[in-house]
């Protein structure tokens, strides 16, 4: 029996179990189930087949009698994400329609997912961060592990850092006390490598060169999806529905149009929360498009490595492609679910999602929103306390203005950080007053008699990650 042929049948059984006759008329014409290979082929594909439905009962089984887990889902509910070409709008998981209504972006079945894992940008470290920064790190991690447990996904939490830290070993105690899993990667360019003189001063500012580490969420293969985050976000509920999209995208997260220009067809994207479909092929690329500097989107706008990887499936091909944005219609939107989205172009393999949900940042667009009644604190699924639209809570700035949705995130940190004190058998303390001092849980992560620390020689001068 041909193996292609088996392979066929293989498929049949794979992608539709329905075309089971299908598949074994082909198995029968080609002189029956006389080849091994074929019998493999077939018993691998039925299994395959019979995957989706074995891990709908994995998750119920999983998730059965877990505390929170329905609190949370119905508190956090997210809606539906949106697919947007320049000619329709597809909902999550409609894999049946007419061709013209997808012109901007494929609609294919991917593999189920199994494996994921959340990946915080550590830059600097946590051993030697401030005491505040270590309390945002032991509240994103406390998160996580409670998203974690209501997803139904295998999911680890990693710290990437880059492999230059001092202090390795009490870095990787003081964040495995967290549950974090630290992975110590190389910059794999030095800014000062940068080929275009202009892009390296535009890069010089905020994580500079450690903005690569962002790019090891496409590099990490061993898992379907990898989250990146910065360390001043928060997550308030599982996000399967972003792990589980059957879109057929490399990245999904939100634009920041706050950091856009007027000239430009696209905003930058938001590298504070990115969900990878890691491809080391797309790795590659960034570190390629890094190198040489080419981060500029259409109209003059920065774009980033990212972005110009996102937005143009033939930026794979090397970096003689042009980025095929679309033309047709107006491009930009505000990509909340009441209002109008910004239109991908052909070839895009980025999936913008709601901004009021996901990586959620205090715009005017979104006190509009929450004044009118289109969106309060209960839909917010991941936070982001960037800069001073509701500023960071160690902070201890006055929020009294920053509206409704900054007080509830505000307190749902500090009720976290409480829980982060009792899980080490620590006191809460009080809340910090509006340009008062942060007093820290000073959380003991590694014991005294096993630190190894630079007795102070090692001074922070990286910013740290969303700073």
């Amino acid at each position: 029996l041909p193996l292609r042929v088996a392979a066929v049948a293989g498929l049949l059984l794979l992608c539709c179990g329905s075309r089971q006759e299908e598949a074994t008329s082909l198995l029968q014409a080609s002189g029956g189930h006389s080849s091994v290979e074929a019998k493999l082929v077939v018993a691998a594909a039925e299994d395959a087949a019979a995957a989706p439905a074995a891990r709908a009962r994995h998750r119920e089984q999983r998730l059965q009698g877990r505390k929170g887990c329905s609190l949370a889902a119905s508190n956090h509910a997210a809606p539906p994400l949106h697919l947007l070409s320049t000619e329709a709008s597809m909902p999550l998981g409609h894999c049946k329609a007419k061709a013209s209504a997808v012109s901007s972006l494929e609609i294919k079945r991917k593999k189920d997912v199994s494996r994921v894992a959340f990946a915080i940008v550590v830059s600097s470290g946590i051993f030697n961060a401030t005491p505040g920064w270590k309390d945002a790190f032991a509240v994103l991690a406390h998160s996580l592990h409670l998203a974690s447990n209501c997803s139904a996904h295998a999911t680890d939490i990693l710290a990437i850092l880059p492999d230059d830290v001092p202090d390795q070993k009490n870095e990787e105690s003081a964040l495995k006390a967290l549950g974090i899993t630290a992975r110590f990667v190389p910059v794999p360019v030095p800014l000062a490598e940068m080929k275009d003189l202009h892009a390296r001063g535009t890069l010089s500012g905020g994580l500079g060169q450690y903005e690569q580490l962002k790019y090891y969420g496409a590099a990490l293969v061993e898992y379907d999806r990898v989250v990146v985050m910065d360390a001043d976000t928060m997550v308030l509920g599982h996000i399967d529905e972003l792990f589980d999209s059957q879109h057929d995208v490399s990245l999904i997260g939100v634009y920041d149009h706050e950091m856009d220009i007027q000239s430009s067809l696209f905003p930058p994207v938001n590298s504070g929360f990115m969900v990878f479909t890691p491809d080391m092929a797309d790795f590659d690329n960034l570190v390629e498009i890094y190198r040489s500097g080419q981060i500029g989107g259409d109209g003059g706008a920065i774009q980033g490595p990212v972005g110009r990887m996102a937005l143009d499936r033939k930026v794979r091909r090397g970096l003689g492609a042009t980025i095929a944005y679309s033309r047709a219609g107006p491009q930009k939107g505000a990509d909340y679910r009441w209002s109008n989205w910004t239109l991908q172009p052909a070839g895009s393999r980025f999936l913008p999602v709601d901004r009021s949900v996901y990586n959620v940042v205090l715009t005017p667009g979104l006190h509009e929103g929450e004044a009118q009644g289109h969106t309060d604190a209960s839909v917010v699924k991941v936070f982001h306390f960037a800069g001073d639209s509701c500023p960071k809570p160690w902070a201890c700035h006055d929020k009294t203005s920053a509206g409704p949705i900054c007080a509830a995130m505000t307190d749902r940190w500090w009720a976290f950080r409480g829980e982060v004190a009792a899980k080490f058998g620590m006191a809460t303390g009080p809340r910090c007053k509006p340009w008062g001092r942060y007093k820290a849980l000073n959380l003991k992560l590694i014991d005294d008699g096993v630190a190894q620390s630079l007795s102070g020689a090692f001074k922070m001068v990286r910013m740290m990650p969303g700073g």
